[in-house]
């Protein structure tokens, strides 16, 4: 399964360099424009996202988002998910500071960045996908994955998951004994 990767790290899957450098424009704006046409409208936030986020907001947290869609898309989500008032500052696949997309670090260094650094111990991610993990262990960062995106517990601890939880609102129940955790560690 490659749900979750970005077009630079998607289209060697299934196209020649050749390939790629000839029509990756063309085929990146196909596949934005069927997923617009068909798709966007039944896209829909995982449930208690929005509360995840003010809860987050109510401990003084700061929120990045990290993601592998294109900057447009990810203004598209954070609107879909009723969120765009409680994010600090996003990076996505397209940013200047992201040279790959995830399962490279590059994403999560650059919302690390923009963060204005802050100790690797004192930050969580949160991810569906095995790409997230790997990428954030290649940051050096803690990861807590969520089974809502569609992975199976076991993939998502072999990618580097420290902690499981079944969806948003599992996460957003043990949010407190998460952070604790992370403090301890």
């Amino acid at each position: 399964m490659q749900i979750g990767k970005a077009a630079d790290q998607l289209l060697p899957m299934f196209a020649t360099e050749e390939q790629i450098s000839k029509y990756s424009e063309e085929i990146k704006a196909r596949k934005a424009k069927l997923f617009q046409e068909n798709y966007l409208e039944k896209v829909k936030p995982f449930p208690g996202v929005r509360q995840l986020f003010q809860l987050i907001k109510q401990r003084n947290i700061l929120i990045a988002l990290a993601s592998s869609a294109q900057t447009d898309e990810l203004e598209l989500y954070k609107d879909i998910a009723k969120v765009s008032d409680l994010v600090d500052c996003q990076t996505s696949s397209n940013s200047k500071d992201v040279k790959r997309s995830k399962p490279y670090p590059d994403i999560f260094l650059a919302a690390m960045k923009l963060l204005k650094n802050p100790s690797n111990d004192r930050v969580i991610v949160v991810g569906d996908t095995p790409w997230d993990a790997q990428a954030a262990l290649a940051a050096k960062l803690k990861i807590a994955g969520v089974l809502c995106g569609g992975f199976e517990e076991k993939l998502l601890r072999e990618s580097g998951c420290q902690w499981i939880y079944r969806d948003i609102l599992d996460l957003t129940k043990n949010y407190d004994q998460l952070t604790e955790d992370i403090l301890k560690k």
